[in-house]
């Protein structure tokens, strides 16, 4: 999976005062190396990837001024991320609902919790959740991209469910089990943004207000996404629209 700064998080961290946001610029390319060394290890075998787990462990612990700590995040915290992004490359297959958000808050809760430490508040079990929910919509707009790689970014249950066709979602068939299983994730993803979109004030000013444009944002692109969706081409839609949007209510919050 590649990750990316979307445009909107890009400009949105520009009102974030100068220190939080070199922290977090710090934090996302940190996530960002780490996340292709991964996945460039998987491809070399389970001993290479073996041998780059434990490299970034060691990194870790050694480092005093490693991305992760240097948030604010507590050590413990940062290991677990870590493990949260291990499970997230070798468990392909998410078994059920539980099992899947879990991994969500060990990784995109973690890296949420990471940003709020570092714009220095203690009030990280919000971000920790935003996080998951953005996470969430993300994932599922991605789901075609995933089943390419060998992975599945919806539940295992939900889709044996409704009977969708992983083969036919990987080359992008889109059948009324798959459109069923699509609009069921969509009602979820969206519940989950509109919850998370309530929780932006309970942070401080700056951060809230990222948090916010990353809700709206991810809120317009799933609406997009589903359009794409009913009309069968199951494609990724990335807009300059949906960063409007997003920009526009989240200076309001």
């Amino acid at each position: 999976m590649t990750l990316e700064l979307p445009p909107v998080a890009a400009l949105a961290l520009r009102r974030v005062p100068a220190k939080p946001r070199k922290r977090i610029r710090s934090l996302w390319a940190w996530l960002v190396e780490t996340t292709g060394a991964l996945e460039t290890a998987l491809g070399s075998g389970g001993a290479a990837y073996q041998q780059r787990v434990m490299a970034l462990q060691a990194g870790l612990s050694s480092a005093d001024d490693h991305p992760l700590t240097a948030t604010g995040l507590p050590s413990a915290r940062a290991a677990q991320l870590l493990d949260g992004l291990n499970l997230f490359f070798v468990r392909q297959q998410h078994r059920d609902r539980t099992q899947f958000d879990a991994l969500l808050r060990q990784s995109a809760g973690i890296v949420a919790e990471a940003a709020a430490a570092a714009c220095d508040t203690t009030e990280r079990e919000p971000a920790g959740s935003i996080g998951c929910a953005i996470a969430r919509a993300e994932l599922l707009r991605r789901v075609r991209e995933g089943l390419q790689a060998g992975r599945l970014y919806v539940p295992l249950s939900e889709v044996t469910r409704f009977g969708a066709n992983l083969e036919g979602m990987a080359a992008g068939r889109t059948t009324p089990q798959v459109q069923d299983l699509y609009w069921s994730e969509l009602k979820g993803a969206r519940e989950s943004l509109d919850a998370a979109r309530s929780r932006t004030r309970e942070l401080p000013e700056e951060l809230g207000r990222l948090a916010a444009t990353l809700t709206d944002y991810e809120t317009e692109m799933l609406a997009r996404f589903e359009s794409g969706a009913r009309d069968g081409s199951g494609a990724e839609i990335r807009g300059l629209a949906a960063l409007r949007f997003a920009m526009k209510k989240g200076a309001g919050r």
